[in-house]
């Protein structure tokens, strides 16, 4: 007789937009497997044939369930136990009245060891502060209540801050998964992996921004960071981390690019993310910040050449225009994403913003980085205000009614948008709206430039040859 019970990273949860479903805590929060909505049904078979002493070889059990075993088990989803284990009490189902969000993008401190002129929040100047340890032990708690059990740590410069270690145990303790560490690489050295190690972390992966070749001190403001970062990266894949990589485009490095991409291909870097400078908090102080988006989009088709030829050897995503996962797996073009037919209209605008909120220095909690210093933040309510908390702002909140506006909305507020042909294939970022326009649902004038200029074709005719 066999008996089972659901693998370690697996847990039964619900929420108040999804009542029912099975999440895992190890999957990466943009996998389609990360939660996986369940039946009524479902639900019961899982707790049924996971019970303490309950056999999947049974006859009494109804066979749709018997089967259900067999294939969970197939997908490791389910694993071989004892008679007597079964489920945890941590893996036993738990229902939270927030709606679902799948990972938390916190910025555990507003400071930062650069000086860095495109930052969103303005860390050189440490405007956002720094929570203490006793907030952060709050944070956590308001996470599990709201059914998040994965954080992707970010800044600042989340190294820099001082009880960093204690936090990371303040994760491992509470069963709190670190999807990923957002870092400028300077802080990185072998101490710091070997202790990460120590905690047997299952971290996903390092984010490293890194500027462009010969460009990035003068994008940091610090004179050497280019070589650390760099440094910092080799370490990281000689230790056997995955590395992705960001990169944001400007006048000053566009000429930078494809250095940078052969770089990016030399140091084996899991994924490169390039997108065009957000013109919110330090940079939209800076003299001649105007981005000229067409000799952009050059050099992104100079570059997307190069990695057609070179047989697409990683993962790349070049602003909206251009997404792989690499050779073999096809492509797709961001900006044109939308399912081509009035089915669009029901779509939220902006799905990402649902499931990776961002949670302030400060404590507010906005959809994404980038709206930092926008509308968004200024409506955006502090969780640690009375009556608020994470699962409350995620539910009911001036951010939630913006997080679940659909195309139609969009449609009905924007005549331009409207109007246009590639209105159910274009893809809207709000967050590139309100840097353009000042408005949620203003156009984005990238993705304008491209689809209207018919620059999708020139992807179409590069990856076709």
């Amino acid at each position: 007789m066999r008996y089972v019970t659901l693998a370690p990273q697996y847990m039964l949860r619900g929420w108040c937009d999804m009542k029912y479903a099975l999440y895992n805590r190890n999957a990466w929060g943009g996998d389609s497997n990360k939660v996986v909505p369940l039946t009524p049904l479902q639900m019961q078979a899982i707790e049924l044939i996971t019970s303490k002493g309950v056999s999947i070889d049974e006859k009494i059990l109804p066979k749709s369930f018997r089967n259900a075993a067999k294939k969970l088990l197939n997908r490791k989803i389910l694993v071989e136990c004892s008679k007597d284990e079964g489920l945890t009490e941590f893996q036993k189902y738990k229902y939270s009245d927030s709606k679902m969000s799948q990972v938390l993008t916190w910025s555990i401190t507003g400071n930062c060891n650069l000086r860095c002129r495109h930052c969103y929040i303005s860390s050189d100047k440490n405007l956002y502060g720094e929570m203490t340890f006793e907030q952060c032990k709050e944070v956590i708690r308001q996470m599990i209540d709201a059914n998040i059990y994965q954080v992707a740590i970010t800044g600042g410069e989340p190294l820099v801050r001082k009880d960093f270690w204690q936090l990371i145990d303040l994760f491992i303790e509470n069963r709190i998964n670190i999807e990923e560490i957002f870092t400028n690489g300077v802080a990185v050295t072998e101490k710091f992996l070997d202790k990460l190690e120590s905690k047997n972390i299952n971290m996903n992966c390092f984010l490293v921004s890194f500027d462009g070749v010969g460009c990035h001190d003068w994008v940091r403001g610090i004179k050497g960071t280019e070589e650390k970062t760099l440094a910092a990266i080799r370490l990281m894949k000689k230790r056997g981390y995955g590395v992705i990589v960001t990169t944001v485009l400007h006048n000053g490095n566009r000429a930078a690019l494809l250095p940078t991409y052969e770089l990016m291909k030399e140091l084996g870097v899991n994924k490169w993310k390039v997108a065009t400078i957000a013109n919110s908090g330090n940079w939209a102080q800076q003299e001649n910040n105007s981005i000229d988006e067409m000799k952009i989009m050059e050099e992104y088709f100079k570059v997307l050449e190069k990695y057609k030829a070179d047989g697409m050897p990683m993962e790349i995503k070049l602003g909206g225009i251009f997404y792989s996962a690499g050779a073999g797996k096809g492509y797709s073009i961001p900006f044109l994403s939308g399912c081509g037919t009035a089915e669009r209209e029901k779509e939220t605008i902006c799905e990402a913003s649902r499931i990776f909120p961002h949670l302030l220095p400060d404590g507010k909690l906005i959809p994404c980085l980038p709206m930092s210093g926008t509308l968004m933040e200024k409506i955006a309510p502090n969780i640690f205000d009375e009556g608020q908390s994470i699962g409350k702002i995620l539910t009911n909140s001036p951010i939630e009614k913006y997080t679940n506006c659909t195309y139609k909305d969009l449609f009905r507020k924007n005549a331009e948008c409207n109007a246009c042909e590639y209105k159910y294939k274009c893809s809207h970022c709000p967050a590139s709206s309100m840097e353009d326009t000042g408005d949620f649902f203003g156009k984005c004038i990238g993705a304008c430039i491209f689809i209207k200029g018919k620059y999708f074709e020139r992807v179409q005719e590069i990856m076709s040859n």
